[in-house]
């Protein structure tokens, strides 16, 4: 493709009216039917391999392909030619350009310091105070008016979710469940000592916690009844140091330094150690 080209948007047929949205211009807007969900028409459209030669992707061609995820050396041989769209749409790309040609170009997008989402203008950066401060009361209100007796979903109701768009499944869950921490809510009742996680992530932001249903340390199982003095006063202490450390021009080093300098083994077993709950 070159680099004057203009883009071809391919869609299926639900998208295909929701393109119009869209700033390409509708004589580049391509109907691809396998897009679509099962049981939808299929047969009306050109096959992957045109529509590839129609949005100028030839045999000479050097392809990255975009999805959400690039490998490192660490964990995969050759991670710039893993692909991680489904296989259907890499193969035919291969067997059109070339297996030499075709590369993982998703570090363009996501690095963390030179992918292109590292770089917000103040449009997003405005979204994602909003959405932060969104997310946030929303699982405040849940910890703040939580009761004995309520369903997962009665708790879920307290949020007002409003139709922002979501970033993950919501997720809030008590008991056996809440270990694993990724459980859609449920019908299940909470009680006293119940385990108990909830996360909610938006277009922007994500907001979790976890502890217990409980009004008192007598109130958790006996072998952990320190969980307040051995894990949540540290973590208080840990995230109230990193705020005041956070500046302009403050390190990476130093924030971490701020954080494990108050968690872990070597502090929570220091008899010396003081605590905000002392």
């Amino acid at each position: 493709m070159k680099r004057n080209s203009k883009p071809v948007l391919v869609v299926g047929n639900e998208g295909l009216s929701y393109a119009g949205i869209s700033p390409i211009k509708k004589d580049l807007i391509i109907l691809f039917q396998s897009f679509s969900l099962i049981s939808q028409p299929r047969g009306d459209s050109k096959s992957l391999s045109e529509i590839l030669k129609i949005g100028g992707i030839k045999r000479a061609a050097t392809v990255g392909i975009a999805g959400w995820k690039y490998y490192l050396k660490e964990e995969i041989n050759e991670p710039e030619r893993r692909i991680e769209i489904p296989s259907y749409i890499s193969d035919i790309i291969r067997e059109n350009i070339g297996n030499e040609k075709v590369f993982n170009a998703n570090q363009l997008l996501m690095h963390p310091t030179q992918g292109i989402r590292a770089v917000n203008d103040v449009d997003q950066l405005a979204w994602f105070e909003y959405i932060g401060s969104h997310t946030s009361q929303a699982i405040r209100d849940v910890l703040f008016n939580l009761r004995c007796g309520m369903t997962e979903h009665d708790a879920v109701r307290i949020m007002k979710l409003n139709g922002l768009t979501l970033s993950c499944h919501l997720m809030l869950s008590t008991g056996p469940r809440a270990t694993i921490g990724l459980s859609s809510p449920s019908t299940r009742v909470k009680r006293l000592g119940d385990q108990f996680t909830v996360a909610y992530g938006g277009w922007g932001s994500l907001n979790a916690r976890a502890g217990f249903v409980a009004e008192s340390e007598l109130d958790l199982p006996r072998p952990i009844r320190d969980y307040m003095s051995m894990l949540v006063a540290p973590y208080f202490e840990a995230v109230t140091s990193w705020y005041s450390r956070l500046k302009i021009g403050a390190t990476g080093g130093e924030l971490y330094q701020a954080i494990h300098e108050r968690i872990g083994d070597h502090v929570t077993k220091n008899p010396k150690r003081k605590s905000y709950l002392a």
